[in-house]
């Protein structure tokens, strides 16, 4: 199990930035710092982000949903670039309010306002010469795209308080897991009314700001990298006890959803863990991930009865209930299906039918 568990890394030097071989795993990946690029949809992924790192300009928008590792591709194409050695700051735009914006975007003079005491140096200052990663950046509002469009557009700024421009060398990466075109459609929209209503927009002339494009494969589409990540998540959640992943648990990890791609497999894995220590195991079987499943799917059941569930419909809800009352029973009935049948008073061979048919491993 320890030679399992352990790191033979064979290093090599290209001109766009240390990439380490990794040959733990009968496969032959690559990890750029410590990020993992394993299946061939991420390896052809990391080709892209190499030329986008090469180059001298450009900035760069990441496309992707949740959990894909939008992040971790911006990071990629710092640590492959010239601009590895300056800063790189990472900021959620979600979080950032518009009236923090400017401030902290920009920063400001002592006076600017009532309660600037002394004079701040905003996030472009403080990345000078290195990379800004905006994180969801279609959630900033229409008055914040404005102001960043302009700075986009000259590479100039003033702070907040002062006429004087500061000239910045900064490349932008931002990252979005909304569907932008459409919400530049409704902008477009908005300018052609005399009246216009239309919320959730993006400027159109800001998006063209980001010459570079690229989209984050979903866990969905690289299947062949789920027991990879999660042996390299059980090494790093395990916090020096070794857990080994059994073929049925690998199995029911390649078919598992994951809602949140990659963060939902590591939030699941940190759970199955935790059930492994319960009952003083070091091989991780399906019959752990089964226990881990009714802890992770108790509380997406126990709606309230003042709930409104508006954007489930009656069929996706009654599979919910469904398959969680098929795993909780499963639990309950130490995972024997005769008895988990007996006690839903169905067939055997029906409840086998409906493990099946939910996708559940038993």
């Amino acid at each position: 199990n320890l030679a399992i568990a352990q790191y033979n890394y064979l290093t090599k030097f290209t001109k766009d930035g240390l990439i380490v071989h990794n040959s733990r795993f009968d496969c032959e990946y690559e990890r750029v710092g410590n990020y993992y690029f394993i299946s061939q949809a991420m390896q052809d992924c990391l080709k892209r982000l190499s030329v986008i790192a090469s180059s001298k300009g450009g900035n760069i928008l990441i496309l992707g949903q949740e959990g894909t590792g939008k992040e971790v591709f911006a990071r990629t194409i710092h640590h492959l670039s010239d601009r590895s050695h300056k800063p790189f700051l990472a900021v959620n735009c979600s979080q950032l309010p518009n009236d923090l914006f400017e401030a902290e975007m920009f920063g400001y003079e002592k006076g600017a306002y009532t309660g600037a005491v002394n004079t701040k140096r905003g996030l472009l200052e403080e990345c000078e010469g290195g990379v800004l990663f905006l994180d969801e950046i279609a959630e900033l509002t229409k008055e914040a795209q404005s102001k960043l469009l302009t700075v986009l557009q000259s590479g100039t700024f003033r702070r907040m308080g002062t006429n004087r421009e500061i000239k910045v060398d900064v490349r932008f990466i931002g990252a979005t897991n909304r569907e932008i075109t459409k919400m530049v459609e409704r902008e477009k929209a908005n300018r052609r009314s005399k009246d216009p209503v239309i919320k959730d927009t993006f400027r159109s002339d800001l998006l063209n700001r980001f010459s570079w494009r690229i989209l984050v494969p979903s866990l969905k589409q690289r299947p062949d990298e789920i027991v990879y990540l999660s042996e390299i998540f059980l090494n790093e959640l395990a916090e020096g006890e070794q857990f080994i992943l059994s073929d049925t648990a690998k199995n029911y990890l390649i078919n598992r959803e994951y809602p949140s791609n990659v963060r939902s497999l590591r939030d699941f894995l940190r759970c199955a863990i935790a059930c492994a220590k319960d009952k003083k195991v070091a091989v991780i079987t399906d019959k752990i991930l089964l226990d881990a499943e009714a802890y992770v799917n108790v509380d997406t059941t126990q709606v309230s009865n003042d709930i409104l569930i508006d954007d489930l419909s009656f069929d996706e809800q009654l599979r919910i209930f469904a398959k969680n009352l098929l795993i909780n029973t499963m639990v309950q009935c130490n995972h024997n299906v005769k008895l988990a049948a007996t006690k839903l008073g169905i067939a055997e061979r029906t409840f086998y039918d409906y493990l099946k048919r939910y996708g559940i491993k038993h």
